[in-house]
This record gives C-alpha cells, sequence and structure tokens, in this order.
C-alpha cells in the first residue's frame, strides 16, 4: 500500500485518457496517482474537479483562477476535451506541490487515498471508530449474529427451530406495523444473490441432509444482499454483460460483486436469483436489507487495513491527528479491545470468501494485490478468535502475541496443504523453505522443545474448512487443548498424530477422501464426535472401541453391508447415528433393521436425527430377537 507521507517525493498524478459516456454524453477524466510502485485509477466528472476547487477556496484559500474554467459552448469538441485534459493534469500537480508534505482530507479522497494510503485509510477508520467503536464492541458482545457465529450458536435441532420460529413471529409483527404506521407505497422488494457452487443443487440435495446443514449452505452461498423493485435485481446481470464485452480489465476489479457473476458465466454456470419480503416499502426494504447484511456477518475487517494499521505503528504521527476524530490512538484503542478478527481479502464482499482462485484479483483499480500484503497482528493483543477467508496465513509476519490468548483459528478457503502453514506460520517461513517439513532448527530439540516454543496455551478450536491439506502433521501437537478439530472439505486420506490431544471431543471430516479407519480408537479415545460424512468409507470395524462416542455421522459414504453397523452398535454411550445417502440406506426396511442391532437401545438411538417410531421400534424389536436367536444357534 502507498504512504504519500513517507513517499511524497515519489508521487506523481497524470491523467493519461478522458472517455465520454455515449448515451449522457458525460465526459470523464482517467486519473492515474502512483505513490512509489503503488498506482491506482480514480474517475472525475469535471463537475467534481469544479465542486473540489470551490472547497478549497473556502476552506483552504488557495487561487480561484487555479483551476481552468468552465465552458458552455463546445465543451464536447475533442480538441477542447483534450486541451481541458492536459489543464486539469496541471492543476493536480500544482496541487500536489502546494500540499507537499500533507494532503487535505478533501483532496485525499477526491484522489482515493483513503482507499489505497496508510495514513488516510486509518483516518477514515478512527474517525468510525471513535463515533461507533463503543457501539460496535459492546454489540459484539450482545449479539450472535455472524455465519460463524451462527455455527457455534445452532448446536442442536432444538435451538434451531427455536430460533426459526421466534424469527418468523418477528417478522410478522414487524409487517404489522408497518401496514399499520407506513402510508407510503409498498411495492418494493428484497433480493438475495446466491453462488451455485455453493448451493449444488440444494433443492434437490436437501432432503438427504440435515434441517441445519441445508440453513448454513443456503447462509454461505449468499454473496450479495439488495433492494428495489420491478427488474431492479437484473441491473447487475447487465452490468456483468456490460463488462464481459468491455476491453479495459481494471473494470472487472471495480466492483468485486460484478467480478464474480462474470467469473460464474465464464464456468458456463448461472446466478441464482431470490426476492424475498414482497409488498413492502421502501424504508422497510432499506432495514431489512442492512438487518440482513449485518446477521450475515459482511462487515469484516480486511487485510488491506490490518496490513495498514502495522505498517502504522512504525511511522511517525501527522500533525493533522493529533487529537481529535482522526487520531490512530481509536484505532489502536478499539483493535486492543476486539475478540473476534475476520481478515478477507476486501471489505462487505462474500464472493472471496467462496473462491479462493480470484485471491489475486487487484482492489479496486489498484494494482494492489490483497494475498501479497503481509502484516503483523502486534495491535490486536486480546484476541480470542482469529479467522482468515481466501487468505493465506503466510501473509502473518508475527503471530507470536496472540499465542497466549486465541482460542478459535478459523482458516477458510485457502490453497494450504498442510497444518503447520497454520499453527507454524511464524518459524515455518523464516526457517524453512520446504512447507511440508517442521523447520531442522526446532525439530533437533525435540518435541518437547517444539511444545515449549510454538504452544497454543489456549487454543481450543481449530477450522480449517475448504482449503487443500492433505494429512494431519504433527504441528497439532503445539495446541495440547484442542477439543474441536474441524478439517471438512479438504484431501485428506489418513489420520494421523492425534494421540497427543487428550482434550480432543469433536473431529470433522466430512467432505474428505478418507476411505478406512483403522484402530483410531488408539489415537481418540475420548472423542465425543465424529463427522466423516461424503467420504468412501466402506468398513466400520475400525470404530468399534470408540467407547466415549456420542455423535457419529457417516452419511454419504458407500456403506453397503448392514453387519458393518454391529461394530458402532457396541459403543455404549452412542446416541445419533447419521448413515444416510448410503447404499444401505436404499435397502428395504432400512430404518427398522439399523435400529434392531442395538437391540434394547434401540428407542436411544436417534438414526439420520429422528428417534425410531412406534411402529419402527416394534419392528426392531421382533428383527432384533430374530438376530439374538440366530446368533444363539450359531454359537452352539
Amino acid at each position: 500500500m502507498s504512504c504519500y507521507y513517507r513517499q511524497y517525493e515519489d508521487t506523481t498524478v497524470t491523467i493519461p485518457k478522458y472517455s465520454v459516456e455515449s448515451s449522457a454524453g458525460i465526459t470523464y477524466y482517467d486519473i492515474k496517482v502512483q505513490v512509489a510502485n503503488v498506482e491506482w485509477f480514480v474517475e472525475r466528472r469535471y463537475r467534481d474537479f469544479a465542486q473540489l476547487h470551490e472547497k478549497l477556496v473556502e476552506e483552504i484559500s488557495i487561487s480561484k483562477k487555479l483551476l481552468p474554467p468552465k465552458k458552455l459552448v463546445g465543451n464536447k469538441q475533442p480538441a477542447f476535451l483534450e486541451q481541458r485534459r492536459e489543464q486539469l493534469e496541471i492543476y493536480l500537480r500544482e496541487l500536489l506541490i502546494y500540499f507537499r508534505n500533507e494532503l487535505p482530507r478533501l483532496l485525499a479522497e477526491f484522489l482515493d487515498f483513503n482507499k489505497y494510503d496508510i495514513i488516510y485509510l486509518l483516518q477514515d477508520l478512527a474517525r468510525v471508530f471513535n463515533e461507533t467503536g463503543d457501539a460496535l464492541l459492546s454489540a459484539k458482545k450482545e449479539y450472535s449474529l455472524s455465519a460463524l457465529e451462527l455455527q457455534h450458536t445452532l448446536q442442536s435441532e432444538h435451538s434451531f427451530v427455536s430460533i426459526i420460529k421466534t424469527h418468523s413471529s418477528l417478522v410478522r409483527r414487524h409487517r404489522r406495523w408497518h401496514c399499520r404506521h407506513d402510508s407510503s407505497k409498498r411495492h418494493f422488494f428484497n433480493y438475495l444473490l446466491l453462488d451455485p457452487r455453493i448451493t449444488n443443487g440444494l433443492k434437490r440435495r436437501a432432503s438427504g441432509m440435515h434441517q441445519l446443514d441445508v440453513w448454513l449452505t443456503f447462509l454461505r452461498s449468499i454473496f450479495y444482499v439488495g433492494k428495489g423493485k420491478s427488474s431492479r435485481p437484473y441491473v447487475h446481470l447487465r452490468q456483468a454483460h456490460k463488462v464481459m464485452q468491455s476491453v479495459d480489465r481494471h473494470v472487472l476489479a471495480k466492483d468485486p460483486k460484478i467480478a464474480l457473476i462474470v467469473h460464474l458465466w465464464q464456468q458456463k454456470r448461472g446466478v441464482q436469483l431470490l426476492r424475498c419480503f414482497h409488498g413492502i416499502s421502501s424504508h422497510d426494504a432499506h432495514t431489512r436489507e442492512a438487518a440482513m447484511i449485518d446477521a450475515l456477518g459482511m462487515n469484516h475487517l480486511t487485510n488491506r487495513r490490518v496490513y495498514a494499521i502495522s505498517e502504522r505503528l512504525s511511522l511517525p504521527c501527522p500533525p493533522s491527528e493529533l487529537g481529535g476524530k482522526f487520531d490512530f490512538s481509536h484505532v489502536l484503542d478499539f483493535s486492543m479491545q476486539l475478540a473476534a478478527l475476520v481478515v478477507t481479502p476486501v471489505k462487505d464482499n462474500t464472493s472471496f470468501v467462496q473462491d479462493y482462485n480470484t485471491v489475486d484479483v487487484p482492489i479496486g483499480r489498484s494494482n494492489i494485490i490483497p494475498n501479497r500484503l503481509s502484516f503483523n497482528l502486534n495491535a490486536f493483543r486480546n484476541l480470542k478468535t482469529l479467522k482468515f477467508s481466501a487468505l493465506s496465513t503466510e501473509n502473518i509476519v508475527d503471530i507470536e502475541p496472540l499465542k497466549p490468548t486465541l482460542e478459535t483459528i478459523c482458516v477458510h478457503n485457502t490453497t494450504i496443504t498442510h497444518i503447520n502453514q497454520v499453527l507454524l506460520c511464524d518459524n515455518l517461513h523464516k526457517s524453512c523453505d520446504v512447507p511440508s517439513l517442521v523447520p531442522e532448527t526446532i525439530a533437533e530439540n525435540g518435541d518437547d522443545a517444539l511444545l515449549t516454543t510454538d504452544a497454543w496455551s489456549e487454543l481450543s478450536e481449530l477450522d480449517l474448512t475448504g482449503n487443500l491439506l492433505t494429512q494431519i502433521d504433527g504441528s497439532v501437537r503445539t495446541a495440547p487443548k484442542l477439543r474441536r478439530l474441524i478439517l471438512e472439505q479438504n484431501r485428506i486420506r489418513n489420520v494421523h498424530n492425534l494421540a497427543e490431544l487428550p482434550h480432543l471431543q469433536l473431529l470433522s471430516l466430512s467432505g474428505n477422501l478418507i476411505a478406512e479407519c483403522v484402530d483410531w480408537h488408539l489415537s481418540m479415545g475420548n472423542l465425543v464426535t465424529l463427522k466423516l460424512a461424503q467420504n468412501k468409507i466402506k468398513t466400520l470395524n475400525g470404530l468399534r472401541k470408540l467407547l466415549s462416542l456420542v455423535n457419529l455421522d457417516l452419511s454419504c459414504n458407500l456403506i453397503e453391508q448392514l453387519d458393518e453397523v454391529d461394530f458402532v452398535a457396541n459403543l455404549p454411550l452412542l446416541e445419533t447415528l447419521r448413515l444416510t445417502g448410503n447404499p444401505l440406506a436404499g435397502s428395504v426396511d432400512y430404518r427398522p433393521r439399523v435400529l434392531a442391532r442395538f437391540h434394547e437401545r434401540a428407542a436411544e438411538i436417534s438414526l439420520d436425527n429422528e428417534p425410531g417410531t412406534q411402529q419402527e421400534l416394534d419392528t426392531a424389536l421382533v428383527l432384533s430377537a430374530l438376530l439374538q436367536s440366530k446368533q444363539r444357534q450359531q454359537q452352539k
């Protein structure tokens, strides 16, 4: 990122071209700002220049004659427009000379320094935290509305149904209130744009999924929330179609929403549109839009802001920041109190969270690539939760200060292949060129040195969903208090190195390439919940001694034989079993035949999220008696 305060001598502003919009005849001047190696483009009309100049004359008393005058006749001629382009370029250069050391806020915002420059970006952030920081922190502690927090909160069918019923009741009350008090026209609606790669035929798959899984899949697929009337949602599609025909590749990156639509079209996929809350007023639609965006957790800190904060710590304080709403101390104060930090490539955009292949897209119309920004997290000393989405932890320079406090780490949708790229990101990338190995300096000192030097003393949850992990390496030993290990949607084939995690209670390996479970009880003796959905498992022999297991998810595997159920039916504490999606689940009388394998405990078992009906239990009782009789005869 740029830093004009430190690099003003290497700053240039030019206007290389102008463009005339054919439909409205509006002329835009394309301004190129370059600060050392960082550059970006800004489109402005002459009207914008005039408004800027008027404010600068009023507030800073610069010369009125500095700006080229307005012309009413012949102002569309190419010769005149070229002359004005040159004059406006001279005007901007003279402003930079006049404001050599520090730009006024008006000029900084006009040239988008508040989007790409460390100082001015953080001034915007300081203003926000100064005005609403306390409210943001208190709201975060009181409400759990982000997608991550929903996964932690909605842990049971009962709580899920309860919250949905409460929400439905509030929606009905809200609508009745607006009908009585809002007399404006009610022909607006809200709409959602969904990523079909995430839904992946959700309507068809929903019958074989848990209700909660359906809900969370739907939430993850939303990449845009809007409001409007008539054909408003199709405006985005028309814009995307126009971009596809554009030769200027910077236009594609200008709006990440449009970039994702174009990306889907290039993959021969469509965009799913869902209208909701029909027949409401504009004000009501706006309120619902804001509420949905807030609930979905789209307002995250971006990695360029984290980078800006870490870089700003090494800079002197500009005179204009001393005190007042732009003081950097507001950012530091907020950062020190923050308990949960989400780092994404760009702000208010979930398309990058869903598809890590797009993280090389530059920010806006700049040459700043999000995944090339390295930063430390020294300003965030009280973090409990750290989440990276579509960004590798390789961007972190120093994570050591967070090890005593972090309780949860989530790294989603990246290209990391080993867990040590997260848990040993400091030592790994400073001392070792091979990302799959522990540095020699650490390995020579033995396991105890590794645990002492790099131990995550409070880490209880590690969520690495949606990456390219191929194994569970030895770095998990650095988190001896780990209770929840979530490694869904990766490429893991074998499970190792869990023997030294005595507190591990939940292991989720859904969506991997696991084909067999060999004596897992030797390394997972205290496991309570095991999720193995969407793998390639055929036999359950390796699970027969997981005596502490309560919840087991084996849905969507390759289990064919009913006898395989016997290996888990003898587990004394098992209460929940999911087998839907296996070849076995398509057999006749599947449910009573499975329940019969639990004999007298059949009534205690929830099979595929439903307890057995009385009829199923009666049938299971008969089948159980026949099975026991057959076993006694075989023993004779």
